[in-house]
């Protein structure tokens, strides 16, 4: 659920030079949650 957050914000992003900075960390974080969570297939 968080992540299909994070993924509607990264698509969307609001104006401000702040909330820029965070949403690409978040979108960072979000990509490599998603390559890992690929890779981990095993656990799920």
């Amino acid at each position: 659920m968080v992540l299909h957050v994070i993924t509607y914000r990264c698509q969307r992003p609001k104006c401000g030079l702040i909330q820029e900075n965070i949403l690409k960390i978040l979108c960072s974080y979000e990509a490599f949650g998603r390559r890992n969570s690929i890779e981990s297939n095993s656990y799920t």
